[in-house]
């Protein structure tokens, strides 16, 4: 029988509200695995992972930069508050990362950025990622559509499109939109 503790140390979670606490950059990320003092290299790794390491160290504290008491957006972009939670999912090194809607209220650009730095951090694990933006998973190994709770359709990108059901009829709805705006 598995133990609960045993399954919550296996699993990294990214929400789709990124919630920051007021304290630095470090003290951010290493949050995400509180059972242990994080090291400084261990909190680094993880940025690197999540792509957040490069605009972290162009801020004028760097790691140590302290985020508003009203959280990341006076001073973090969306697509920067996202990296950084991705971070902290990361920093605990789980066998399984779940990412819910990490892509919503992005524009394409950053989009592409936090979508980057998810197929970084997916390497090695699994992965599971909720999302109604179809585009940016198109290049996963398995995906799932699922309507009132259930799974009507699973395949790859390519079986699901070559099958135009439910997911092609999804995916090219949205590939319209996109291109209208």
């Amino acid at each position: 029988m598995m133990r609960l503790s045993w399954m919550r140390e296996q699993l990294g979670y990214v929400s789709s509200e990124t919630l920051l606490r007021s304290y630095n950059l470090f003290e951010n990320i290493a949050y995400g695995d509180n059972s242990r003092d994080v090291s400084r290299e261990e909190v680094v790794s993880a940025a690197r992972r999540a792509n957040a390491h490069d605009f972290i160290t162009q801020l004028p504290h760097g790691y140590d930069t302290v985020l508003p008491s009203s959280g990341a957006p006076d001073l973090l972009t969306e697509s920067q508050a996202k990296r950084v939670a991705l971070a902290r999912a990361l920093v605990r090194d789980p066998r399984i990362l779940l990412i819910d809607d990490a892509f919503k209220g992005l524009d394409v650009d950053n989009e592409r950025v936090v979508q980057n730095a998810i197929t970084e951090a997916s390497k090695g694990r699994t992965c599971v990622i909720v999302t109604s933006k179809l585009s940016a998973i198109k290049d996963v190994d398995r995906i799932f559509v699922m309507q009132r709770g259930k799974v009507v359709e699973k395949g790859s990108h390519a079986e699901l499109m070559r099958r135009e059901g439910v997911y092609h009829k999804l995916f090219t709805e949205e590939g319209a939109e996109q291109s209208t705006t």
